[in-house]
């Protein structure tokens, strides 16, 4: 659980040998055949820097190397180091789950029957059961904690596993290759934990409230991934942000988890892009969608941002 906890953390709702790199994107990238198709990939220039890019991410998916492209590839084996929110494989693992018990578990004297009403708890008894979760577990649970063990679930029902993401991916060729690729971290998994246990009550009881309406809803996690998959960046965004529009009350949850975070991990890729070098960024995609976006706020840093194009019509759709 603790795995799954660190992949869904990772969306922001959560990774061979270098080369030196060139002062333009690989060839399939810089000159796209008429018949194009996008991807979730951005390039990022500056003049009298290399080139770096920007990959956005899922963590969770069904196969490993679902959605690859070799012209994402290319660009992260073109790169000098490979940049990541939190390289989930230095985490240590047992203070990471000590902590989480910390801020995750409510004390002796309290649960989470405490906080909601009857009416509410004997409304969230059955989908408990549904997903196999005990309810003497689930009681001892703050409402943050919950829901993101509510939609970890609800995804590995659908067949999805954090071992199959994108970061993972990437991050396992870094640390396996004969010459490591080094790795940067953006954020540290201790950080992320803090922020979502720094939510208000209220606004935990709001995110519990949602993964609860999204455990069934499985048209809302097909759109998100047809939309990662189709490179749709304005769809990405249309899916992640639909519940702030629905309910304005999220704004702290959506501050926390996208735009804060976007603001200092945008302060932090400024700093590694006026270095001789060029990165190959994996970020959720949900950090390169919408308003408020690295894209966006690396635009209006001086940088030049273009998402990528490939040449040839859009492959079948994801491990079913």
């Amino acid at each position: 659980m603790l795995r799954l906890l660190l992949a869904l953390l990772l969306t922001g709702c959560a990774a061979s040998a270098p080369a030196r790199p060139t002062a333009t994107p690989p060839a399939s990238i810089a000159a796209p055949a008429p018949a194009e198709r996008p991807l979730f990939l951005f390039t990022v220039e500056r003049e009298g820097r290399p080139t770096s890019y920007l990959h956005g991410s899922v963590h969770v998916l069904k196969q490993q190397g679902d959605g690859s492209e070799p012209a994402i590839d290319r660009a992260f084996e073109e790169a000098d180091a490979l940049v990541v929110e939190v390289d989930i494989e230095k985490v240590d693992q047992q203070a990471l789950q000590a902590l989480t018990l910390q801020l995750a578990m409510y004390p002796p004297d309290d649960d989470l029957t405490q906080h909601l009403s009857p009416e509410a708890w004997q409304q969230l008894l059955p989908m408990l059961e549904k997903l196999g979760l005990p309810a003497s577990g689930a009681q001892r649970m703050r409402p943050w904690f919950l829901s993101i063990t509510v939609a970890m679930l609800g995804l590995q029902a659908e067949g999805y596993s954090g071992e199959a993401g994108v970061d993972r991916r990437y991050l396992s060729s870094a640390h396996g290759a004969p010459e490591p690729h080094p790795v940067i971290e953006l954020e540290t998994a201790e950080q992320q934990l803090q922020t979502l246990a720094g939510l208000p009550e209220q606004v935990q009881l709001l995110m519990l409230e949602d993964a609860l309406l999204k455990v069934d809803d499985n048209a809302y996690s097909e759109s998100m991934f047809d939309a990662w998959y189709a490179g749709d960046i304005e769809g990405m965004a249309a899916v992640l942000f639909k519940p702030l529009r629905a309910e304005p009350r999220l704004e702290p949850l959506y501050e926390a988890l996208f735009f804060a975070r976007n603001r200092s991990m945008t302060e932090r890729l400024v700093q590694l892009l006026e270095q001789d070098r060029s990165y190959f960024v994996v970020v959720g995609a949900g950090h390169l969608a919408g308003p408020g976006s690295i894209p966006e706020l690396l635009r209006s840093r001086g940088y030049r941002v273009e998402q990528v194009r490939v040449a040839g019509a859009a492959r079948d759709g994801l491990s079913e």
